[in-house]
């Protein structure tokens, strides 16, 4: 994991520590990679018949993220919330903070505010419930 501004990780290493949480609250999880298919999401995830698509993007301080969502991106987790599925936007945040919203909301927005955002392990317990 490269060490950055503040003592965070990248986007890779934020796909790891999300994965590793997942796992350790009970969740069935997988990293997907899909090199024939532009905007699967980064990880999906299914705990007590809800499954989840998540979308992972990391940035360093509170404002633009690098790498925004793509229209494939998009596309795909639009699909997947129209047939009533859950697919969510997780922008990770230093401090083992999270940002976390459905598509539609995310899409319209490049910022994202430190007083919205929750400890990652809250997120992960919201997630069960």
């Amino acid at each position: 994991m490269k060490k950055g501004g503040g003592g965070g990780v990248d986007e890779k290493g934020f796909k790891k520590k999300v994965m590793k949480l997942l796992k350790g609250n009970d969740f069935f999880c997988f990293a997907t990679h899909e090199p024939y298919r532009a905007g699967v999401p980064d990880v999906y995830a299914c705990k007590n018949g809800i499954s989840f698509w998540l979308e992972l993007k990391y940035t360093q301080k509170e404002g633009a993220l690098a790498h925004p969502l793509t229209h494939q991106q998009s596309a795909f987790l639009r699909d997947v919330n129209n047939k009533g599925c859950e697919g969510l936007v997780i922008v990770g945040l230093p401090g083992n903070l999270v940002y976390s919203e459905k598509i539609t909301q995310v899409e319209k927005r490049t910022t994202f505010d430190l007083d919205q955002a929750i400890d990652i392990i809250e997120w992960i317990q919201a997630l069960s419930e």
